[in-house]
């Protein structure tokens, strides 16, 4: 399933992590000027630069869950990385 997050959820789930941009930039591989206009509000995502993001977030104990056309987002404690 393709996940969508708006920035606001996508702040959230940065923050969950205790990452900045940076962080997320080499993780994820994606310019940090990209990140940034996100996290703005400034620019919308591609699907494959916002996919890219979602699976980087899951792999490092993240998991959306969509309930009634919502995003929900919970950190998985038991996953060791």
């Amino acid at each position: 399933m393709n996940i969508i997050i708006n920035y606001k959820q996508y702040q959230a789930t940065r923050g969950l992590l205790y990452w900045n941009q940076k962080d997320l930039n080499q993780r994820a591989e994606v310019a940090k000027s990209t990140i940034g206009d996100f996290e703005r509000g400034a620019r919308n995502l591609r699907i494959k630069t916002m996919q890219k993001l979602v699976r980087v977030f899951e792999e490092n104990s993240i998991r959306f869950k969509s309930k009634r056309n919502r995003i929900f987002l919970e950190k998985n404690h038991n996953i060791i990385k």
